[in-house]
């Protein structure tokens, strides 16, 4: 069966195991190509001046290219480490902007806030990444990150990159969260001098020397990289789409397929704030201008570029092969592969050459991430949100909680861990909510022994403790049966 699929009669589209209905807001293939050719010229019109700045500076020696370039391979040997210069490139540009103009008009264009952010509304989309924070972030490394390996144009740049080879994959991806986690962290942490801000702008930088080198080396050799049929590398059309894959992309397809559908203000506001993210990255904005042409823009981007080739399908398995058995979630490669397979859906991973995980694998994947959790925070929300007990929403929750804790503590009972005899990354995910989620929701687990036995042999794990006391050295664990106290009361 096709992967692509129209149906002219309701005009709807089918890709991947996605459906859509096509508006006027939706983009032909046709009007994203032009994209693919135009790119963030202010930051390559830096590149120059930044250069001689480094090579004149005594503590700037120029460092191993951020490009691999030997001849391209579905298993890149060599990858992108610190990058060109030793010391960031940011730096170069915050003290020497005033030294040349190209330097002037970017700094200018990153410190300029566009009339359209309000801080308030940016402010609550950070708010959202943390109500939504362990869903979003399984749906942006496990669906956004490894699905988007199923986009053959933007592949071919990170097969020069070796960024996702099986021996960095998993410090690429700790990058990733912790870009993020800037973004998100606070006002501050957005506004221009921010740390979020920051990063970003070091992002835009690097991406630009990828960008060069790439293209120089291309016209060295031309085969090494085919510009009219991939387009320019990190294009407007690729950096659209990293910002969908940060934003609507776990909006709709990720977060719903954990079974978490966001209002439609919360969309709105997590939109807004990584607009502001593309408006710092040199990417196009318009696109995200309201929650439906944002959502259109996905849509239009996975019908025409979602097409994965065998090189995509080897950096895919390289995230499952550099992820496996490693901290912190010490997951096993099933319980990685029925994820992975979850979210991108059935033919996106067949074609990506995702494993299929045993049976074992796929239970303890669908009901952590699909029925305890979310019916956690959803009771959690409802509490927030102050609504009387006698509400059907609170009774129709508290059931659920009930019989969710309740199939937890008859596996719990037979078992030591929630996939047997193994540790797996489901114990990892799951621990948050049994402990610290009590000090926001208090429940009690007076009726659930194995539950309370369990978290046990958690305080027991060496991991467990050092990662409290690195992390909330402050903070009592509730591995109780009682709750413990709560925040604020």
């Amino acid at each position: 069966m096709s992967q692509r699929e129209v149906d002219m009669g309701t005009d709807t589209r089918r890709c991947w195991d996605y459906e859509f209905v096509w508006t006027p807001n939706h983009l032909t293939a046709e009007k994203l190509d032009p994209l693919r050719y135009s790119f963030d010229t202010l930051s390559e019109d830096c590149l120059k001046p930044l250069n001689s700045l480094s090579q004149s500076s005594n503590d700037v020696v120029p460092e191993q290219s951020p490009v691999n370039n030997g001849p391209p391979s579905n298993t890149p040997s060599q990858g992108m480490k610190t990058g060109l210069w030793k010391n960031d490139l940011y730096t170069t540009l915050r003290d020497n902007h005033e030294k040349h103009e190209a330097l002037g008009r970017l700094w200018k264009q990153v410190n300029t806030i566009p009339d359209w952010v309000d801080w308030e509304q940016i402010s609550r989309g950070q708010e959202v990444y943390y109500r939504y924070g362990l869903s979003m972030t399984v749906a942006l490394v496990f669906q956004s990150l490894l699905g988007g390996m199923g986009t053959g144009n933007v592949v071919e740049t990170l097969s020069r990159t070796g960024g996702f080879s099986t021996k960095v994959v998993r410090r690429r991806l700790l990058e990733t969260a912790q870009h993020t986690l800037h973004v998100t962290q606070s006002l501050e942490s957005i506004r221009p001098g921010g740390a979020g801000h920051v990063s970003t702008i070091r992002v835009r930088l690097l991406h630009a020397v990828v960008r060069h080198q790439i293209m120089e080396l291309a016209k060295k050799r031309p085969s090494y990289y085919n510009v009219e049929k991939h387009g320019i590398p990190i294009n407007d059309l690729d950096s659209v789409g990293t910002i969908h894959s940060f934003s609507t992309i776990v909006i709709w397809i990720g977060l719903r397929r954990q079974g978490i559908y966001l209002s439609d203000r919360e969309a709105a506001d997590y939109i807004a704030l990584w607009r502001l993210v593309a408006h710092y990255i040199g990417a196009p904005t318009d696109v995200f201008e309201t929650p439906e042409k944002a959502r259109a823009t996905m849509e239009s981007i996975m019908l025409s570029e979602v097409d994965p080739t065998p090189a995509g399908a080897v950096l895919a398995q390289n995230m499952i092969i550099g992820l496996e058995n490693t901290p912190p979630l010490f997951a096993s490669r099933g319980v990685l592969e029925a994820m992975a397979r979850w979210l991108n859906g059935k033919s996106l991973s067949d074609k990506l050459g995702i494993g299929n995980p045993d049976i074992l694998s796929w239970i303890v994947v669908c009901w952590v991430f699909l029925t305890f959790v979310p019916t956690l925070g959803r009771s959690m929300m409802i509490r927030l949100g102050n609504i009387p007990d006698d509400n059907p929403l609170v009774k129709i929750g508290n059931e659920r909680l009930k019989r969710g804790l309740s199939a937890l503590d008859t596996c719990l009972s037979s078992n030591d861990w929630l996939a047997g005899d193994e540790f797996t990354a489901a114990d990892v995910m799951i621990v948050f909510s049994l402990t610290t989620m009590r000090y926001f929701y208090p429940y009690s687990l007076r009726e659930y022994p194995g539950i309370g036995r369990y978290l046990q042999r958690i305080g027991r794990r060496e991991a467990y403790q050092r990662a409290m006391r690195i992390g909330d050295p402050q903070l009592v664990p509730a591995l109780g049966l009682d709750p413990p106290k709560s925040f604020g009361s």
